[in-house]
């Protein structure tokens, strides 16, 4: 009887120590097919991933779904899901591309598997190179205003596309275009350094306090600063409009205390 104990005793310490099945992460492999997984329907840009066989630019709400981890099937850019799920060569196939064709100027736009969209099916094929494509145009991701653009290749162009963050500051970018497989850059641009440093970095605008009109919350100034003539003739004319009004009351008493240098 003792050994029945000692052997039921047995068995259950044999099954405590398995490792618990649901304790343990499910992993997605790379190049894995997700056409049948729903990450969500938030707009955040995830990466390229496989979908129906083809690299496809995919949004959602996390790489963690129902137990799953997808973020192993993922890569940062489409040649580079291609390159390693091996499909670059069934998509592109370059000795098809004939540039001298001469293609019919109609839009009728394809989608091609290299995630570009072309004008029509022969510049898709002829200019292109691609083996499929799909009708209409690709389905484009746009990055939001102040991203930081400090991992993208706009390509070997020398033509200057804007100003935008790039690993933290606000510098020139250049490029070729600012669509990167169907990812829209667009809005990550600005005209000038000044709107890029006002919009993503510090407030700029008049940091003098004896200014008319000072901006408390600027950190950067912009040269804008108005300053009130020193004598026009008119004592008590602060805001040197030529007459003495309640407006220079309130602007002399605005700068009660301010130590001038």
């Amino acid at each position: 009887m003792m050994n029945h104990y000692i052997l039921l005793f047995l068995i259950l310490i044999f099954f405590i120590s398995l490792p618990s099945i649901h304790s343990q992460d499910i992993i997605a492999t790379p190049c894995e097919d997700m056409a049948e997984v729903d990450f969500g329907e938030c707009d955040m840009y995830m990466g390229v991933g496989i979908i129906n066989g083809v690299c496809t630019n995919i949004s959602g709400c996390g790489w963690d779904v129902n137990g799953v981890d997808y973020s192993p099937a993922f890569y940062n850019s489409m040649t580079e899901c291609n390159s390693s799920c091996g499909n670059a060569i069934e998509c592109v196939d370059s000795s098809q591309i004939d540039v001298s064709t001469a293609c019919p100027l109609a839009f009728i736009p394809v989608c091609g598997c290299d995630g570009v969209t072309y004008d029509n099916e022969c510049n898709a094929f002829y200019y292109g190179g691609v083996t499929s494509w799909t009708e209409g145009i690709c389905e484009t991701t746009t990055i939001e205003p102040c991203s930081d653009l400090g991992g993208v290749s706009f390509g070997f162009c020398t033509a200057v596309l804007g100003i935008a963050v790039v690993n933290g500051s606000c510098t020139y970018v250049s490029g070729c275009s600012m669509m990167i497989e169907s990812i829209d850059y667009s809005p990550a641009f600005y005209m000038s350094v000044e709107a890029c440093v006002s919009a993503c970095e510090n407030p700029i605008g008049c940091t003098y306090i004896q200014a008319l009109n000072y901006q408390a919350e600027a950190s950067l100034d912009d040269g804008s600063c108005l300053f009130a003539p020193c004598n026009n003739g008119c004592d008590g004319d602060v805001d040197g409009d030529s007459s003495v009004t309640i407006n220079d009351i309130l602007l002399l008493l605005s700068n009660f205390g301010a130590i001038c240098q």
